[in-house]
């Protein structure tokens, strides 16, 4: 019968109990987050009168407005989880926030129906009064 004698490895390093350090900032900064998006929307909910006096916009063209910030929010939502996998999820995070100030703002400062991006499909010119 063979004798196997015993390795002399190094003893097994017992992983860390707890929770990682910074699991707080992260908590914080993904409900920051979260809030920009339900702040962005209920903002522009509210303001649809508002903008549809502003910029002369038919009502029929109001619910682009919704639809077209539904339909982008739900794909880049599945193309930045993509991503995230891809190119690392804080990077994609940090983009997507930049991106998403830049179109909030761009669209805060429209100076007219068609120069709202979520005005209809492309090519589509909304119609002034």
């Amino acid at each position: 019968m063979p004798v196997y004698e015993e390795s002399k490895a190094s003893p097994a390093v017992e992983p860390e109990t707890g929770p990682p350090p910074r699991r707080g900032l992260a908590l914080l900064v993904i409900a920051a987050a979260q809030l920009m998006l339900v702040l962005d929307n209920t903002i522009t909910n509210v303001a649809l009168p508002s903008i549809q006096r502003a910029l002369n916009m038919a009502t029929a063209d109001l619910n682009w407005v919704i639809t077209a910030y539904a339909l982008a929010f739900g794909g880049l939502l599945l193309a930045g989880g993509r991503a995230g996998d891809l190119f690392g999820r804080r990077r994609v995070f940090r983009i997507g926030l930049v991106l998403f100030t830049v179109a909030s703002l761009l669209g805060g400062f429209a100076w007219s129906g068609s120069s709202i991006p979520a005005c209809g499909p492309p090519g589509h010119r909304c119609p002034t009064r």
